[in-house]
């Protein structure tokens, strides 16, 4: 526990040991501010962070570092705030003097924001983190970040390029924060051809699970590649379904297609033989 009183003459501040902020950052969750100074003290416990909310604040500690820790990121601090900052170092009999005073405002954030368009789907990841579209397409950075891209198409897609931020072609996408940006990542479904043709002279008709296939009237559909087709083949009275043909179904059950290419199925129904009198 730190206990405040008379300051010993081993354990101070010097003068020249002036404190600075080493820089202020817009991360993904926000702003943070890095302070820096130099130990001087050869008997402390630690350094207390002191902070006041602008010049005229009111100064209140915020932290504390361990000992020959010379470094501290404040990252409780809002967008476009200014704040000031002081430390002391102390052990368990006293504090030192303060450090200089230092003060800093945080920066207005830039938003980059991604709009994911086309059939397909897809995620696009941002460097440095921030963007990760599915769940989240947009984020705020530093002025002047350069913030790169990578696109990744889903199953049954296809990433066709970017638009917009200064990008295009297919590659990563490097984007240079100047102001307020949006990029485009187009997407394009990939789509395979399932036709189903009946044979065997017999009437009857197929019908699939995912719409689309109903013969009688339309025995072709385009589907995204991947995606798994049930078929169902019931014959007319007078007519026997024998089975399938193709797709890797066979027997006389629903035939379950899985489209990784176009595919052709065959439904095998055969007329039934007339009954003798």
């Amino acid at each position: 526990m730190k206990v405040a009183g008379r300051v010993s003459r081993r354990l101070a501040i010097a003068a020249s040991a002036v404190l600075i902020i080493l820089g202020c950052h817009v991360g993904a969750m926000g702003a943070q501010l890095t302070l820096a100074w130099v130990d001087t003290a050869d008997n402390e416990l630690g350094f207390a962070i002191e902070r006041s909310l602008g010049t005229a604040g009111t100064f209140a500690e915020i932290g504390a570092t361990g000992e020959g820790v010379t470094e501290y990121v404040d990252d409780t601090v809002f967008d476009a705030s200014t704040y000031c900052y002081r430390i002391r170092a102390y052990n368990a009999e006293a504090y030192s003097p303060y450090s200089s005073t230092v003060c800093a405002t945080t920066g207005e954030p830039i938003g980059l924001a991604v709009v994911k368009a086309g059939t397909g789907g897809g995620t696009v990841i941002a460097n440095p983190p921030g963007i990760v579209c599915g769940a989240t397409c947009s984020g705020g950075y530093d002025r002047g970040a350069v913030v790169k891209l990578t696109a990744a198409a889903a199953p049954g897609s296809t990433f066709t390029g970017w638009s917009g931020g200064g990008c295009t072609g297919t590659g990563r996408c490097a984007v240079a924060l100047t102001a307020a940006t949006v990029v485009t990542a187009n997407f394009t479904r990939q789509d395979a051809s399932l036709r189903v043709v009946k044979v065997g002279g017999g009437s009857g008709t197929v019908t699939s699970g995912a719409p689309g296939i109903d013969c009688g009237s339309t025995c072709r559909e385009s589907y995204p590649i991947g995606v798994t087709v049930t078929l169902t083949a019931a014959a007319e009275e007078g007519s026997t379904f024998l089975g399938w043909n193709g797709g890797g179904c066979a027997g006389t059950g629903p035939c379950t297609v899985t489209l990784a290419a176009s595919t052709r199925v065959s439904a095998i129904i055969a007329r039934a033989a007339a009954r003798r009198q």
